[in-house]
């Protein structure tokens, strides 16, 4: 799971939904975006685990969906059988995640969507 920064991996870990690793990005908006060190760890996480899923976890806000489309775009090259996810969209936009409730967060955590798909219409 990426996530912003070390309070919404907190808030997430008190959900009790989530037990898998956590990719915190420290200098999000930076011309790199630590995208090295994420390649490293998500190719031992394949070799060593059988990565199968990255969750998307960041706020919702116009700067995080645009590092979490950077992001999806370079990992996608990299790892094209990768299921990638989102967080559900339970939680309001603009919202910092480590200002969210457990409820909420638990529900953008059952409710993630695949990037890439979109919801189909009933």
């Amino acid at each position: 799971m990426i996530v912003e920064k070390d309070s919404d991996l907190e808030n997430i870990e008190r959900t009790g939904l989530y037990t898998g690793k956590y990719f915190v990005l420290k200098n999000m908006y930076s011309k790199d975006g630590n995208y090295e060190t994420l390649l490293k760890r998500l190719k031992e996480g394949k070799e060593n685990e059988g990565l199968r899923e990255l969750i998307f976890a960041l706020s919702l806000k116009p700067e995080s969906e645009h590092e979490q489309l950077r992001i999806h775009t370079f990992l996608k090259r990299e790892f094209p059988e990768l299921k990638i996810t989102t967080l559900g969209r339970g939680l309001s936009s603009g919202i910092e995640l480590e200002y969210s409730d457990s409820e909420t967060l638990k529900h953008a955590l059952t409710s993630r969507i695949e990037l890439g798909e979109t919801k189909k219409e009933d």
